[in-house]
């Protein structure tokens, strides 16, 4: 398949389009990293204005990440199809549009539908902006780039929960939606700007009832984790993934080409980013939670204590640089993985440790060697994908990503339960840590696949 014309504008590697693009990588994703901590630490807050439970402030997290897992697939797809620009901005100006919603709902329902919009938003985003980087043909640049975004995420993770705490207490908890509205247009607007622009092929035809039973599927099995004992839930995810897989089968173009999770990158990163996002996504849940209800901080204190995440990933991404020029992927995959495990196997043996000697020294090595993990998956995901179908490698991968994030924090909130106590949050990190070390594990004995590519 041709590529497209911005496409074609970061292969041939102008330095207009290498900045273009690591910066709207870099700041996608800070700010959906920035985004994921405020809303986490403005939970409480949120949860006493709004008059909400616990388990249905999770729904808070919940309504961004199936939405966003349910899309990606569609979102991947239609940038291949009719090019990652317009894909982009118009995802980012619906990202935009739900901070605002978010920002100013005077009721819980009004609060989950503006998350519901920031998912799809992301959805069309994300994979695109990946699909962009992963064109770069000089490999050291295009590690520069992932490497980038994984420092302005992990500058996200370092800052957010503090700048977090302090809106929170400052000026109330829809703050931390409204301050995000202006960067999320500014990104979108200079995307538009500085790539050229894609002719649209209107005989497309694009696999829309694919999209929607994945959707329901996504949706469903969140909800049957959130609710363990709702076997209703439980038959749609499987009606509505049986209606997927036929639906997939019967398509010429289907929404997931057929042979691409053959490719031995993908199917690595695959095998091995569910664990990171498990650990992430977990740590910054039941990490702030554990803060603010088991050590009694307040939101900007459990923030400033939480920022040794962001400052360790921030060592841990020009540690990927290496790593990935030395070792490949696949090592610094296994070694941030199964490191991140035993980090959060001491949090979860000794949950009432003293900060300034045990937890904050593990919470530093445990975002360094996130940061390693996210990064080298990261550029496994398209390191052997073609032009035609590189947008459909980082839709499957990002939805494995988002979706692994909200299954995640579903379970978790189960596992800590209605009022949580110091025994729940020590669970909560023990089966994070064994997730992660799970598909630490899986990345090191995969085997199988298409022969990967020397680009690293």
């Amino acid at each position: 398949m041709p590529r497209s014309a911005a496409a074609r504008a970061v292969a041939t590697m102008s330095a207009a389009a290498f900045v273009t693009v690591a910066t709207a990588l870099s700041a996608l994703n800070l700010l959906v990293v920035f985004d994921g901590l405020v809303v986490t630490v403005a939970l409480p807050a949120l949860q006493q204005s709004l008059g909400t439970t616990g388990s249905a402030t999770s729904w808070v997290i919940t309504a961004f990440a199936v939405p966003l897992g349910g899309t990606l697939l569609l979102g991947g797809r239609l940038g291949d199809r009719v090019g990652p620009r317009p894909c982009f901005v118009g995802g980012m100006a619906l990202f935009a549009l739900g901070l605002l919603a978010s920002g100013l709902a005077g009721t819980f329902p009004v609060l989950v539908a503006g998350r519901v919009l920031q998912g799809l938003g992301a959805g069309l985003a994300l994979p695109n902006t990946f699909s962009l980087a992963a064109a770069i043909p000089a490999p050291g640049r295009r590690r520069a780039v992932f490497a980038a975004s994984a420092v302005a995420g992990s500058s996200g993770s370092a800052g957010a929960a503090v700048i977090g705490g302090l809106l929170v207490d400052g000026l109330g908890w829809r703050s931390v939606f409204l301050v995000a509205v202006p960067v999320a247009l500014a990104t979108a607007a200079g995307l538009w700007t500085m790539l050229p622009g894609e002719a649209r092929d209107r005989g497309v035809s694009l696999p829309w009832t694919s999209s929607a039973w994945f959707v329901v599927t996504a949706a469903s099995v969140v909800l049957t984790v959130s609710d363990v004992g709702s076997w209703l839930t439980a038959a749609v995810a499987a009606f509505a993934l049986a209606g997927f897989v036929v639906t997939e089968r019967r398509r010429a173009q289907p929404l997931v080409p057929r042979g691409l999770v053959a490719q031995r990158s993908l199917r690595g990163a695959l095998l091995g980013m569910p664990g990171q996002v498990v650990a992430y996504n977990g740590i910054v849940y039941v990490g702030l939670l554990w803060f603010q209800v088991a050590r009694g901080l307040s939101p900007w204190q459990a923030g400033l204590a939480f920022a040794p995440v962001g400052i360790g990933a921030i060592t841990g991404s020009r540690l990927a640089m290496v790593v990935l020029a030395r070792r490949g992927w696949r090592g610094g995959a296994v070694v941030g993985l199964l490191v991140a495990a035993a980090a959060l196997v001491v949090l979860g043996l000794a949950p009432d440790a003293p900060y300034a000697g045990v937890v904050l020294p593990v919470l530093t090595v445990l975002g360094a060697a996130l940061a390693l993990a996210v990064v080298t998956l990261n550029v496994a995901a398209g390191l052997d994908s073609a032009d035609g179908e590189r947008g459909a490698a980082y839709g499957v991968f990002e939805t494995t990503t988002h979706v692994s994030g909200a299954l995640a924090v579903a379970a978790l909130a189960v596992v800590l339960g209605a009022a949580a106590t110091s025994t729940d949050f020590a669970r909560a990190f023990l089966t994070q840590g064994a997730a992660a070390a799970v598909c630490g594990l899986a990345v090191a004995g995969s085997v199988g696949g298409r022969r990967p590519s020397s680009r690293h």
